[in-house]
């Protein structure tokens, strides 16, 4: 009914209606039209929601980082010693038959750390790359996806130089996520990035292309009440979760003021949709793990004080995300803070247990 509208209008204004798309993970139509056709269909009962064009994501960048760092021959990190993963390792679970999606700024898969983990090796490039800002697969200036990535499942096996946590899952990318303003993109983007996760190979007969985690280490930065009761937000999410796909987001790098967790990460459905997650300093085998000064801080701005309170928990949980060593451009390494580097240490520890407990 709403296509026919538009139509319609079209045939009667020629030239009054642009792009128009549908997405099949949330009930959402993308459409340029003029502003008496815009006004008609909001007043049609067709519309139940209409996005706010300030819903721009945008990477969540480093609050520090530390460039040029030597590899390490045979060596582990820090973090994999503060969330047990070496203790999965040695019952055998290393992430091996499970599939890690990143949403980031792209993905330098020819880095030592990460090429054979790369899905593009085994299966076609459009399996395994949704590409927005480059038709073949790579990163941003800064490299923040590849880093995110090394922390989920990086391992050079030359050195053995293990900066990640499920060195034996192999992971698909996207590259919506900007570094600067010019290449922000509007939440139909971001809508269209998730909607790959549910049916990578294009098959909808396959299952084993669909990833078991996703990892988010962006967000929105703005408050904006109305985005709390989104029906499309949690559709969407729900509709992820309901495929079997965990998804996790970084909480935001605004702390340590109360209420500072970014979007979509503050919008709470229940006590484990829309996951989200802290930093904590485990940069060395003897840290206290205390919260980092810099990590965005709950409770979530969405629900009232009188609300189950474990609604109002953000962060769900906390992870190593200061001073932490991963890959970087093609074949470098770097330490970098933030609760970008906290959400993958999650992203890598699901892909463990998943593999435990399929």
């Amino acid at each position: 009914q709403f296509r026919q509208i538009v139509l319609n209008f079209e045939k009667e204004q020629p030239g009054s209606v642009g792009k128009l798309h549908f997405n099949f993970l949330v009930n959402l139509a993308t459409i340029e039209v003029s502003g008496e056709l815009h006004q008609y269909l909001l007043q049609s009962g067709l519309v139940k929601e209409e996005l706010d064009e300030r819903m721009r994501p945008v990477y969540l960048p480093p609050v520090d980082r530390i460039t040029d760092i030597s590899r390490q021959i045979g060596g582990h990190e820090p973090g994999h010693s503060a969330i047990k993963a070496p203790f999965m390792w040695n019952l055998g679970y290393t992430g091996a038959g499970r599939v890690i999606y990143i949403i980031d700024t792209g993905v330098w898969t020819t880095h030592p750390a990460l090429k054979r983990q790369w899905s593009g090796n085994y299966f076609p490039l459009d399996w395994s790359w949704r590409s927005y800002d480059r038709p073949l697969p790579g990163d941003k200036a800064e490299s923040h996806g590849t880093h995110v990535t090394g922390t989920c499942l990086g391992l050079d096996t030359l050195t053995h130089d293990t900066v990640g946590l499920a060195f034996n899952a192999r992971f698909i990318a996207s590259d919506p996520i900007a570094e600067s303003v010019a290449g922000i993109k509007p939440i139909e983007v971001l809508v269209g990035a998730f909607e790959f996760a549910l049916n990578p190979d294009g098959d909808i007969n396959t299952s084993d292309d669909v990833p078991d985690v996703i990892t988010n280490s962006w967000g929105i930065p703005y408050f904006e009440a109305s985005l709390c009761n989104s029906t499309l937000i949690s559709d969407m999410f729900l509709a992820l979760e309901s495929a079997g796909i965990a998804v996790e987001f970084s909480a935001g790098n605004e702390g340590p003021e109360p209420e500072s967790i970014s979007m979509p990460q503050y919008i709470s459905i229940d006590t484990l949709s829309i996951f989200s997650v802290g930093a904590i300093d485990a940069s060395t085998e003897n840290s206290t793990h205390l919260v980092t000064s810099f990590s965005s801080r709950g409770p979530s701005k969405c629900i009232s004080e009188g609300a189950l309170p474990a609604l109002r928990i953000k962060p769900e949980v906390v992870a190593p995300g200061f001073t932490v060593r991963s890959s970087v451009d093609q074949d470098q390494y770097a330490y970098y803070s933030g609760t970008s580097m906290a959400g993958p240490h999650v992203s890598g520890g699901v892909a463990l247990l998943k593999e435990a407990f399929p």
